[in-house]
């Protein structure tokens, strides 16, 4: 055979192998991509509407309360006397906490509706994240999920006199989302986002970095009518309030400077709600 035939032959082996070798590269980068992308979300919040549902059936049976652990009470709004971060998840896995505890989880909530067999510890887990459960024998005689990787979801913070979740407020206000930036920040001292500074009326892509950590570009959320959707900005309750902060002033709510609630404070540990539409998802 000619020599110059042999060498278009290698030259076209050469360019198959290439263009394979591009192909693989291709789909290892795309792949991750996929699967953390729209299958994911989706599955993510069908998972949150069964935990809807599960708190609306708790709350149905519990006069329209849904499920908060007894604490010590705080009677000033937006200062609670429980320390809820960081580093309380777990704290009461394996008994039960006092009736007056003043360290406390948010998530401890969540968890009586494993206790209660109304919700499995799988249904507590986003897959776009690399939070896992642990496998224990019996999930129901626990008290708390055993740690932050272990839930990916945060709760209304109910330990102060406003804002408590009970299906009698405003449908519009945050019960549970996927788990906020000050979570990540306090509980794992990952970099703090600072206080969110974009304008509420901004462009969507300007409040990421104060989005959730499960999804980044959008947060599935459930409201106190049970229902789960999702949302692009953190701006997620009652008049776009902040989800993933408190209400930064009274003053400055009364006077309907929407600042106060889309560029709230965020949260250190002990904060709770300061009005009845104020949502603060920890973690």
């Amino acid at each position: 055979m000619p020599q110059g035939t042999h060498q278009r032959l290698g030259l076209g082996r050469r360019e198959l192998i290439s263009l394979i070798a591009a192909a693989l590269v291709v789909v290892a980068v795309a792949l991750p991509l996929a699967l953390s992308g729209p299958g994911n979300k989706t599955v993510c919040r069908g998972r949150l509407g069964a935990i809807g549902q599960a708190l609306g059936t708790y709350a149905a049976e519990n006069n329209g309360c849904f499920p908060v652990m007894a604490h010590a009470s705080a009677a000033e709004p937006g200062k609670g006397l429980v320390s809820y971060a960081p580093g309380k998840i777990g704290r009461y896995r394996d008994a039960a906490p006092p009736a007056d505890a003043r360290e406390l989880s948010t998530t401890a909530n969540l968890y009586l509706l494993i206790r209660q067999k109304r919700a499995r510890p799988e249904e507590f887990i986003c897959p776009s994240s690399d939070d896992r459960t642990s496998a224990v024998p019996s999930p129901e005689a626990k008290w708390d999920f055993s740690s932050y990787k272990e839930v990916s979801y945060g709760y209304q913070v109910p330990y102060g006199p406003a804002g408590k979740p009970r299906q009698q407020g405003d449908p519009r206000v945050a019960i549970v989302a996927d788990k906020g930036p000050y979570g990540l920040a306090l509980e794992t001292g990952q970099t703090h986002p600072g206080a969110p500074s974009a304008d509420y009326k901004g462009p969507n892509k300007s409040w990421r970095p104060w989005n959730n950590v499960n999804h980044k570009k959008s947060q599935n959320v459930i409201y106190l009518d049970a229902h789960a959707e999702e949302r692009k900005t953190p701006l997620a309750g009652a008049n776009k309030d902040n989800i993933y902060t408190r209400w930064s002033d009274l003053a400055k709510v009364a006077a309907h400077d929407p600042t106060a609630w889309s560029q709230g404070a965020p949260p250190t540990g002990t904060e709770t709600p300061l009005g009845e539409t104020d949502s603060l998802i920890y973690p």
